[in-house]
């Protein structure tokens, strides 16, 4: 019989029934063993149980910053790096190692960033989910800690801030938790790239005070890691008046489960997504979570799903909208192209709905690549690999229409896609 302090020192089990989102896939492949389950440090999580790890953050010369950018060439392109360091003077990039946060800063800019470890109090992202409560009770027995970075502007700056989140993991698991708050008349631009080992999962935090203004993009390509397992979680507070852009580029290789949610908490809080994933393989899943909280908050988000050989994918988007989120305005679509017959996908989009006043669409479909656009292309002398590529490339741009032109991430976006294509 198992003694009270042996199962105290245990972590928590995958529950025996998987709740609807989690239906398509297999919660237990995120479940190791307990003696395999390592913290944020690469430390046993059982016996540091309990015992403070906070991060290190060092701050390092930004003249050996272009080394780090090189991490990202395979992900982004080295069209990317290049534009990167064109942008030098408002650069911040932050890397991300096991228990490491090194920062390099652009000796030219102004703001004020402060940066800090503090304890994690971890709690599930999705609401009444045991397989979630189940995961943050398993980080939770190791004591994590969070990187909590505030940002406020001045003189009318825009910071560029790349974070290379775990692109090269020391050991064969890897957490992590960054925390960020921008301050009110904030603007910035924010790079999110996300590597991972074998078993990896992250979570990223936004708050955006009021009339904040945040571009991010937010990019993880599985396909060049040793990836097994990816669990990506993210939650965006917007406050009142504060403005997201948010464009999105995954590339799963295993099993990837991603939960976004975006919460409008302010008056006339928006934001305009827009996202592409690319698989030749594997399982992704994906449930975005537009929940409006306040009067006149505006969102809008658009993903795009190709898929191709054997490669499987689920999407299970949902906009909430309380009594209190009046004349609200939610939209969500879901595109995809199967360019195999063993290929397939899963699309729920979702709605509750509360207020009267309102205006909410959703909608979904999927198809094969049209063989009259591939026999015009043909027509005018492209190959049938050639046209094939025109058209993909065509539907996948079309996601992020809404990116201003020649704006920083308007470039680096289309850099990275045209990089990543299948």
């Amino acid at each position: 019989m198992t003694s009270l302090l042996e199962q105290k020192n245990k972590l928590a089990v995958c529950p025996k029934f998987a709740e609807e989102s989690w239906k398509r896939t297999n919660p237990e492949i995120f479940f190791l063993p307990d003696g395999e389950v390592l913290n944020f440090q690469g430390q046993n999580a059982l016996e540091y149980k309990n015992k403070l790890c906070p991060w290190k953050v060092c701050f390092r010369e930004f003249k050996s910053v272009d080394t780090i950018l090189q991490q990202i060439e395979k992900i982004a392109g080295k069209n990317s790096v290049e534009i990167l360091k064109q942008e030098s003077a408002r650069l911040v990039v932050i890397n991300i190692t096991s228990g490491l946060a090194d920062v390099y800063m652009s000796d030219e800019l102004k703001s004020h960033m402060e940066f800090m470890s503090a304890p994690w109090d971890v709690e599930p992202i999705s609401n009444n989910s045991p397989i979630a409560f189940a995961l943050a009770s398993r980080l939770k027995a190791s004591s994590p800690h969070k990187i909590q970075v505030t940002v406020s502007t001045r003189q009318n700056e825009i910071p560029l801030i790349v974070v290379l989140n775990q692109c090269n993991p020391t050991y064969s698991q890897s957490y992590s938790y960054l925390d960020f708050t921008f301050k009110a008349n904030t603007k910035a631009d924010l790079m999110f790239i996300e590597g991972g080992a074998s078993f990896a999962m992250s979570r990223h935090a936004l708050k955006l005070e009021e009339h904040a203004v945040v571009n991010e993009f937010w990019l993880n390509d599985a396909s060049l890691e040793n990836n097994k397992c990816l669990y990506l979680e993210r939650i965006i507070h917007l406050s009142e008046n504060a403005k997201l852009k948010d464009a999105q580029l995954f590339k799963p290789k295993a099993n990837m489960k991603i939960i976004s949610r975006i919460q409008y908490n302010g008056l006339r809080a928006c934001s305009e997504s827009g996202g592409v994933v690319l698989a030749n393989e594997g399982k992704f899943d994906y449930e975005p979570i537009q929940e409006h909280l306040a009067a006149h908050s505006k969102s809008n988000l658009n993903l795009k799903i190709i898929l191709n050989n054997k490669a499987k994918a689920s999407f299970q988007g949902l906009i909430v909208a309380h009594k209190e989120a009046q004349k609200c305005e939610a939209k969500q679509e879901n595109k995809n192209i199967l360019l195999s017959k063993l290929a397939r996908i899963d699309s729920e989009p979702r709605l509750e709905i509360l207020p009267h006043d309102i205006s909410c669409k959703h909608g979904s479909a999927t198809a094969e690549i049209d063989v009259k656009q591939l026999y015009y292309l043909q027509c005018k002398g492209f190959s049938l690999e050639q046209a094939t590529q025109i058209i993909i490339n065509s539907f996948a741009q079309s996601a992020f229409a809404f990116l201003d032109e020649e704006s920083t991430h308007q470039k680096i976006v289309e850099s990275t896609l045209n990089n990543a294509f299948l």
